[in-house]
């Protein structure tokens, strides 16, 4: 079996690139590298997620983000706001919606 490794970044391009539009949960890490004008943390799945710095968040918080790029490497993407768990969970996850319109269909 021979991996090429451009056809494993073709597909990592491809798998990120649908995540564009949607909104996901950030675990704000630190400071970019490359620019001190933007941070960086984690969404599911350990991919690195990349926003604009902001005053309003720090290190440990997490953050709603909406993606609008991504790359083989990384996503990018606007802060919508600073979160709790719950309150994403409640606010933005389609799941969570699924799972409270099939309760109120139960009831």
């Amino acid at each position: 079996f021979e991996c090429d490794g451009e056809d494993l970044s073709e597909e990592r391009v491809t798998l990120h690139e649908q995540l564009i539009g949607t909104t996901q949960l950030i675990l704000i890490e630190n400071t970019s590298k490359r620019s001190s004008n933007e941070i960086f943390g984690r969404c599911d799945g350990n991919l690195k997620v990349i926003i604009p710095s902001s005053d309003q968040v720090t290190v440990g918080d997490y953050v709603a983000v909406k993606i609008d790029s991504a790359n083989s490497q990384v996503l990018k993407g606007k802060m919508l706001e600073k979160v709790t768990l719950k309150e994403f969970y409640d606010e933005f996850s389609t799941v969570t919606l699924v799972h409270h319109k099939l309760a109120a269909i139960t009831q």
